[in-house]
This record gives structure tokens, sequence and C-alpha cells, in this order.
């Protein structure tokens, strides 16, 4: 008998050892199907945790504790310098950052579908492209928002902070419309030539520059117009034939760049369009301006597939400083003294005015965009801003 109880004693041992294990096993399941349903209700991205994991690697040593600055969205930000801060837009809202502190020192929530940020001088305008609303802000307070009637194709905002903005139109394939910081109408005008695709205001706001397109034997074709705001009178035009018009820009000194897919032109004081490269002659890969509102462009001249340019252009139109680079660039910064070059596997930081390489920062391929301000390098990538380590080449 006491054999027999020892026998029954190690099976019930056995049974409670094996009921414990199922118990374990049946937590550590409950655990990991409770993460799933979690990270499925949250929709966390498993390649956004991948991405952010891999780019910490890229900038281990961060100079300012209060780096990386993570923003908490679903999709990748949006990031601007803008006077010396970074705004970061978002589907949610828009934060000004200052990258000594990468503490947050304006903000807003915005619910716009298509968010599209501008800036200039001291103010943003946010209008939800396809959409109806607008608004302009200041670097501390926001000035008005508006909800117009018809749907906004694109807007831009001057130095003063005047907003132009177009839109479809019923009586006119497209409306352009000018108002001002105080929210007064300065300009109503319809455009019948085409679709407004892009604009462009001088700093005072006296003049604004509109590009319209129109199919012409089946063939797209361009015409960039330049107005005065006070008596709606056209000061200049000129039609690009099968030409993509990306980019209308005024220098301070109130010249217009012209940024097509294939050339590049100046239009000078409102009165003759001058090539800096003639249609066809180069391939646009990115394009910048500095805080003195000169262009710099990144593109193929069709020589060499592998290698491209990198030209600073002066708001004259002439040629100041050209790069010769490997490869194509990802995304370009520019300051007021250097150029930021983002590559798939590096940063190169050149000077603008000599064009000799000062720094550069490896990195991966999940940087999304890069900016040099007083000799630190700021990274974005994901939802998170960094600062990468330097390595002096």
């Amino acid at each position: 008998m006491p054999s027999n109880e020892r026998e029954n004693q190690r099976i019930e041992r056995k049974k409670l050892k094996e009921n414990k294990a199922k118990k374990v096993v049946w937590i550590i399941l409950g655990i990991v199907v409770l993460l799933l349903i979690v990270m499925k209700v949250c929709e966390i991205d498993f390649a956004d945790i991948k991405n952010k994991v891999s780019a910490t690697n890229l900038s281990s040593s961060v100079a300012n504790n209060d780096f990386p600055y993570t923003i908490d969205i679903r999709k990748d930000a949006d990031i601007q310098l803008i006077n010396g801060k970074f705004y970061v837009l978002s589907d949610t809202g828009v934060v000004s950052l200052d990258p000594s502190t990468a503490k947050e020192s304006y903000s807003f929530d915005h619910g716009y579908a298509s968010p599209v940020l501008k800036s200039n001088g001291n103010y943003t305008c946010l209008f939800d492209r396809g959409g109806t609303r607008v608004r302009l802000d200041s670097t501390s307070e926001n000035l008005y928002e508006k909800t117009l009637d018809r749907n906004i194709i694109t807007a831009e905002v001057a130095k003063n902070g005047t907003i132009v903005y177009s839109s479809f139109c019923d009586d006119s394939k497209s409306k352009i419309v000018v108002i001002n910081k105080n929210e007064n109408k300065k300009l109503e005008y319809d455009v019948n030539d085409g679709y407004v695709t892009s604009l462009a205001v001088n700093s005072n706001a006296s003049k604004i520059a509109y590009t319209s397109v129109n199919s012409q034997n089946a063939f797209l074709s361009s015409t960039v117009h330049i107005l005065s705001v006070s008596d709606k009178e056209e000061l200049f035009k000129i039609k690009y034939n099968k030409a993509n018009i990306l980019d209308l820009h005024f220098t301070d000194s109130d010249n217009l760049y012209v940024v097509g897919d294939t050339f590049l032109s100046l239009v000078k004081s409102s009165k003759n369009a001058e090539y800096i490269f003639k249609q066809g002659t180069i391939s646009t890969i990115n394009y910048c301006y500095t805080s003195s509102n000169e262009l710099v462009i990144n593109y193929g001249d069709f020589s060499n597939s592998s290698k491209s340019k990198l030209d600073y252009v002066k708001s004259n139109g002439k040629i100041k400083t050209c790069i010769t680079l490997k490869e194509n660039s990802k995304f370009i910064s520019s300051n007021s003294n250097e150029i930021t070059v983002l590559f798939h596997n590096r940063i190169d930081v050149y000077s603008l005015t000599k064009g000799d390489k000062k720094q550069s920062v490896k990195c991966d391929g999940s940087v999304n965009s890069a900016y040099t301000i007083s000799s630190k390098t700021y990274i974005q990538y994901g939802q998170c801003i960094d600062i990468a380590d330097k390595k002096d080449k």
C-alpha cells in the first residue's frame, strides 16, 4: 500500500507540473494574441517600427538629450525649415520646433484631408488641396481661417502675409484670389486659358505669377503669366509648348524663376524670359531655395546617366556654383551658407558659394530629408527628427 500511495503521489505531482506548464503556455499565447489585437486596433506599422530601429543606428551620438523628437502620428511627417525653426506637418496638425532645444514653440490642429503647408518670412499658409479650407498663421497665432465655396488647387503666401490661391470655377477654368493678412480681398481674377497649376507672389504682394495648363494637339502646353494685383494688368506672358512647369518663384529683385522638368528659365523684371537651360537639355531631379530666395537645382544633363549636377543659380540667372555629383540626390536643402544633399546612404554638406564638400554623414534609406543648421545636420525619418553624427571627409 505504501508503494501504491507513493506512485499515486508521483502521478499527482506530474499532473500538477503538466497543468502548470499548460497554464504558462496559455498565458504566453494569450499575451501574444492580446499584443497582436492591440497593434491591429492601433494600426501600428511593423515596417515603420523597423525603419525607426534602423534609423536610430545612424545617429547613435546625439548632441542634445531632447532629440530624437517623435511625432505621434500614423503617417510620415512633412518637415520644413522656416525662419530657423522646424515646422512639422502631420495628418492631424502643425508643430513649430526649436532645433536648439527640440521644444515646441507653436502648434495647432487642422483636420484637413490633404494638408499642404507653404511659408514665407514670419507667415505660414495651410490649405486643404482639393478641399475648401485655408488658414494664415504667424509664428505665434492664427490670423484667420476661411472656408471657401470652391475647391482649392494650390496656394502661396507672400512675405507680408498675403495669401494667393487658385480654385476651380463654374464660369471659367480657374479663379485666382488674393487676400491680405487682414482678410481683405485684394484681387479676384478669372483664368480662361487653362487650369492654374502653380502660383508665385512677390514679397510685397504687388505681383503674382501663375501657370495655366491646356491641351493642344494632344500635347500639354504651359503658359506663364505675370499679373499686377492693383489693376489686374497682365505684365508678361510666355508659352512653353510640350513642357511641364514644376515651380514658379520670385527672387528678392522681382525676377521670376521658371523651373521646368526639362528646362530652366528666368523672367527678368516682368519683361523678357531668358533660358538658363533650354528645353530638352536637362532632367530636373530636385530643387530648393536659399534663405535669400535664390535657386539651388539638381539635374541630369543626359551626358552621363550615373552622374548629375548641382547648381547654385543667382537671382540674375548666373550660375555661381556648379558641383558634379556621382549620383542623383534624394533630397536637397539650403541655408544662407550651405547646401545639404541627401543620397540613399549618406548626407553631404557643400559650401553654397565655393562648392567644396564640408562634411559627410552616413545614413540609410529610411531618412527622408536632411537640413544643416549651425554645423549640425538634422535628419527626418518616419515620425522622428534627430541629429546625425558627423564625420569630416
